[in-house]
């Protein structure tokens, strides 16, 4: 028995003291704080329209542009429910045409999902060229 050792005074030297270590943190973690900068980021703001049912009576009776392009990027001008092949060259006019009479109708292209995108593009660039102020885009299958 003369291995053991006594329990006595020595056992508080054994001890770690994390006090300090503790302090640190929150020094750290208030330096951290104060020198984050909060920036708020600027965006842009987005008008979502409104769903609704209600038709004006108005809106049936406007001539209207409808341009469609097929997946095999063939030009359709629709109007009054006739369709005809038209070229790209040709747009400019037959919108034009449309917004003299009317200066607020409304000019919609449909482009079927394999459709050339730049194509959609120069169409409707030649729409804005025509005169249309606001130009609809609809995809179909």
């Amino acid at each position: 028995m003369k291995n053991r050792k006594s329990l006595g005074a020595d056992d508080d030297q054994n001890n770690i003291n994390i006090s300090p270590m503790i302090d640190m943190v929150f020094i750290l973690l208030i330096f951290f704080i104060v020198t984050t900068v909060f920036v708020e980021e600027s965006g842009f703001r987005v008008e979502k329209p409104e769903a609704t049912d209600i038709r004006d009576e108005r809106d049936e009776d406007k001539e209207s542009v409808t341009i469609l392009v097929d997946k095999n990027n063939q030009i359709y001008y629709k109007e009054a429910g006739a369709t005809e092949a038209i070229s790209i060259e040709s747009v400019r006019p037959r919108v034009g045409q449309v917004l003299q009479k009317d200066r607020d109708a409304p000019v919609l292209v449909e482009a079927e999902d394999a459709a050339n995108a730049g194509l959609v593009v120069r169409i409707m660039d030649e729409a804005r060229l025509g005169g249309a102020g606001i130009i609809s885009l609809s995809g179909s299958n």
